[in-house]
């Protein structure tokens, strides 16, 4: 691959570190296609190649079967399991992860108990979800308050300084009349 902006060649291992940096790629064949999708997957898979983890190749296996239905969904599940794990025994947790790396033979089973910590892991969420928009609706009224007080005050300072003008005109207006 040939890089624009550094007018060299790079690797894939290149392109790792590039994307560990913080910066973003864009990759564009000779014809003008857009590539990106297949470099970063590359570039993913090679760093991986080393390793023999069970879990690496059961969620390898769950993007596959994933790619030709609703990918979100399978997202949405993997986070919500995560967060739904941490709300389990250590005996619960421990038979997940055994039915995960055995997982050629429970896959259903498998299946099941990443189902059961989605729902779970959804649930919490929703309940973080519907702490923070009680808690952003107090601040929103209390910001609300506080800016009608503040109007209510500028508007009485306004009026006073009106009623202030109208004194010293009419105290104007009476010492000329004294004269």
């Amino acid at each position: 691959m040939y890089d624009a902006e550094t007018s060299r060649t790079i690797n894939l291992d290149q392109v790792a570190s590039i994307i560990r940096s913080g910066e973003d790629i864009t990759v564009i064949d000779q014809n003008g296609k857009d590539i990106t999708s297949h470099v970063l997957s590359q570039t993913f898979l090679k760093l991986q190649d080393s390793t023999k983890e069970p879990l690496f190749n059961f969620i390898l296996k769950a993007l596959i079967r994933e790619s030709n239905q609703d990918f979100i969904s399978l997202v949405k599940k993997l986070i919500f399991a995560g967060i739904g794990i941490t709300y389990l025994t250590g005996e619960e947790r421990s038979k997940i992860i055994n039915l995960i790396l055995n997982n050629e033979r429970n896959l259903n089973e498998s299946g099941a108990a990443l189902e059961k910590l989605s729902v779970t892991g959804q649930s919490e969420v929703e309940k973080i979800w519907d702490v923070f928009v009680k808690k952003l609706d107090d601040f929103s009224g209390q910001v609300n308050t506080t800016i009608q007080s503040t109007i209510d005050t500028l508007e009485k300072q306004e009026h006073f300084s009106r009623i202030e003008k109208k004194i010293k005109e009419l105290a104007s207006t009476v010492e000329k009349i004294n004269k």
